[in-house]
């Protein structure tokens, strides 16, 4: 879980800092925290993060999300319209397989 966040962490910066075209130098979003999350009762995992806006995303932006597939498959890719006023938005994968112990997950926000 460690390494998830450090790879959400990572690339939400480098999100962020690309997306520096305002006066003030702040990014869009900034990451509040996320992981993995294992429901025993359904033998299901999946994992995802949560990002709050930190200034006003244009409305109709297009915010796109590659998760790694932890089973060597194709990249889970989640695409949703920033509505605007919204203040945070929830990214997951569906359930994933494979998951293991102390490696990194990449996950790219766009």
């Amino acid at each position: 879980m460690q390494g998830v966040r450090a790879a959400l962490a990572a690339t939400i910066a480098l999100f962020a800092a690309a997306c520096d075209g305002e006066p003030d130098g702040k990014p869009y979003v900034e990451f509040v925290g996320g992981g993995f999350i294992f429901n025993y009762n359904i033998s299901e995992a999946y994992y995802g993060f949560v990002a709050r806006a930190v200034r006003r995303i244009p409305a109709g932006t297009m915010i796109e999300v590659e998760f790694e597939n932890p089973s060597g498959g194709a990249p889970f890719i989640e695409r949703r319209s920033a509505d605007s006023g919204r203040g945070e938005f929830m990214f997951r994968t569906p359930p994933v397989e494979g998951v293991r112990a102390g490696r990194d997950y990449r996950v790219e926000l766009r």
